[in-house]
């Protein structure tokens, strides 16, 4: 749905969208946030080293019900690896310099990569969708209600002439719910445990917020959201301090237009520079360090400085999945402050493991796997780690 041209099959595809995702809407997947959070850290302590698989499966988890009435599992999700495989290349293909390649240069792998991109993309689209088309098909009893089925069931109402559209434009907004999900959201976890990882004395009070606010008895909920500034202030940071889609995704102009005396033809690719905008030095002073506290007023309340108002973009292309995402992000984020220690990994003989941090590549960009090391707080004991097995 991003790279649709304005037209009907795109109206339609975010008016489906939004019907799903809209403010009041995502309200209803809160509990689903909050149980796939506590699944995600009893992970994360089972298989530490394999964290962004954990992310990608919390990060995709919400999308897959809401969208496909998929409950993925805990880990390894079959439908979860189709879209990191088709992301994986995909995304890394969408850079300036190999959409302006050609095939034809000698030694190029850009037409081979390109069509292994189209088929895993293809992929994406249609298995998890062909899965929700047959329970709607077989009238499935115990199927909740989701984006995929919802419309089926409206799109039997339509004229015979308008199904093949209005099937495209469902199949496209949920492919885009799902694969969004999963890649913004797993790469903001990401960027947040580096962050993590490398200033400690950020996690510790953060902790202490925590710790002071709701206790140590209790996971925190989006109740408390509001009594725990410090750490949306830390969620703010996290999306400003290494923007992952740095340049957004690119626009093209419906018309001539003519700006600060320059003429810019209609049909014109124009890109936003989201990472400038972080990085503005005017606006945050040393933007190139991890300091939540630029968003703490000095009586402690939250300023009106929040990136998300330009970090999911603009306009009637802003992302629909916004208020979805934030919810998913926080939810993340909060308990695994509650829960746990993330600190620097060490090797055999307890040295900590040095590392400089690497980022992919591509229309989006995010940390690659570092060594890090997850470990229960003090508090956590095994009860509470039996209540939440329990629960999940």
């Amino acid at each position: 749905m991003a790279f649709t041209g304005y037209n009907e099959t795109w109206r339609l595809s975010r008016r489906i969208f939004h019907q799903t995702f809209r403010p009041d809407s995502a309200l209803k997947f809160r509990p689903m946030h909050i149980r796939r959070a506590h699944e995600m850290i009893l992970n994360l302590l089972d298989e530490p080293q394999q964290y962004n698989s954990h992310f990608a499966t919390f990060s995709s988890s919400v999308a897959m019900s809401a969208v496909y009435d998929y409950e993925s599992s805990a880990r390894d999700d079959p439908l979860v690896r189709v879209v990191a495989d088709a992301l994986d290349i995909g995304l890394a293909m969408m850079t300036p310099e190999k959409a302006m390649s050609t095939d034809w240069c000698p030694g190029s792998s850009i037409k081979r990569d390109a069509q292994v991109s189209t088929n895993r993309t293809n992929e994406m689209m249609d298995v998890p969708f062909r899965y929700a088309k047959q329970r709607v098909v077989d009238n499935f009893i115990e199927s909740r209600s989701s984006m995929v089925a919802e419309n089926l069931r409206r799109m039997e109402k339509e004229d015979e002439a308008f199904k093949p559209m209005f099937e495209t434009a469902l199949k496209r907004a949920a492919t885009t719910a799902f694969a969004g999900a999963y890649e913004t959201t797993t790469s903001t976890l990401m960027v947040f445990v580096l962050a993590m990882v490398l200033h400690p004395d950020v996690q510790k009070r953060a902790q202490a917020e925590i710790d002071l606010v709701i206790g140590r008895d209790r996971l925190p909920t989006f109740d408390d959201r509001t009594s725990l500034p410090y750490i949306d202030a830390i969620f703010r940071e996290t999306l400003r301090w290494e923007s992952i889609v740095p340049l957004g995704v690119p626009h093209a102009t419906t018309s001539d237009d003519v700006f600060d005396g320059y003429l810019i033809p209609k049909g014109t690719t124009a890109a936003c520079n989201l990472w400038g905008i972080a990085r503005d030095e005017r606006r945050y002073p040393d933007a190139s360090r991890f300091i939540p506290e630029r968003f703490i007023q000095d009586d402690g309340t939250l300023t009106d400085d929040d990136p998300a108002r330009y970090i999911f973009g603009f306009g009637r292309r802003i992302c629909p999945g916004r208020h979805t995402a934030d919810a998913s992000v926080w939810s993340a984020i909060a308990t695994m402050l509650a829960s746990l220690d993330i600190s620097p990994a060490k090797d055999e003989q307890g040295k900590v493991i040095d590392f400089t941090p690497e980022f992919t590549a591509g229309l989006t960009r995010h940390p690659k796997v570092f060594p890090c090391s997850f470990s229960p707080r003090s508090h956590v004991h095994s009860e509470l780690l039996d209540e939440l097995r329990t629960a999940i």
